[in-house]
């Protein structure tokens, strides 16, 4: 997981693309409702997408640099989680070819004939940037609102060719939110720090997960809390 973003590509040893189509016609025909992943901000440094394109459209530091996340997912092995993590740049949202690549990748989930695309951490913050090449000013502070309205269009792109197909990104932001049909929160409910009812107080309208019933401790506190909050399974 959280491996080669943005190259998504079929398990050909297991039937590739075709194969992938009729499976999910076949969940749907039972009932079953389909949505396709997609990272909306990552890219990953070891990938030929990095190296041709994602170099150019990443976040840059005042430095220069790039802005780098690390995420300690194995994989291979577990020791893998603490000596091998996989480093990856953030997409600027500024930069129309960046739009680009998440429309493409709608285009896959429609063409599968999902019910829904999801894109994860397009509510998680992004870093002003400070590329002057990207075509905005810099520093770039307006990143927030330029994710925003790259969201919006996202959405309109999908919902021209399939208006039934849920559109979804991960993490609540006030000014993200308002473009989707859903978010799939990230919280922990014994966290300090997060304050849901606060949130579902001032944003009633805004459909969200109950992600925080994780696993099957303490579960009835869990789904009463989901119930209050109005949260969606």
């Amino acid at each position: 997981h959280d491996s080669r973003y943005p190259e998504y590509d079929f398990a050909e040893d297991e039937g590739g693309h075709d194969e992938l189509k009729k499976q999910i016609a076949a969940f749907q025909a039972n009932g079953g409702h389909v949505m396709l992943y997609f990272n909306g901000q990552l890219i990953d440094t070891a990938t030929d997408f990095y190296e041709k394109t994602g170099k150019r459209i990443s976040v840059k530091l005042p430095s220069g640099r790039e802005h780098t996340e690390v995420y300690p997912f194995g994989g291979d092995g577990t020791a893998l989680r603490i000596f091998g993590n996989k480093v990856f740049v953030t997409a600027c949202p500024g930069t129309d070819e960046w739009l680009d690549v998440l429309k493409h990748l709608a285009d896959q989930a429609i063409e599968l004939g999902c019910d829904g695309v999801f894109f994860d951490q397009l509510g998680y913050i992004s870093r002003p940037c400070c590329d002057p090449t990207h075509g905005h000013r810099v520093p770039f502070m307006e990143v927030t609102a330029a994710k925003a309205e790259m969201i919006r269009k996202l959405r309109e792109y999908v919902k021209r060719q399939r208006p039934e197909m849920s559109f979804g990104i991960e993490w609540f932001n006030d000014v993200t939110s308002r473009h989707v049909d859903f978010v799939h929160n990230i919280y922990d409910d014994g966290n300090p720090g997060h304050y849901p009812e606060f949130m579902r107080y001032l944003f009633p309208e805004v459909v969200i997960t109950d992600r925080g019933i994780r696993d099957d401790t303490n579960i009835e506190r869990r789904v009463n809390r989901a119930v209050r909050l109005g949260l969606r399974s």
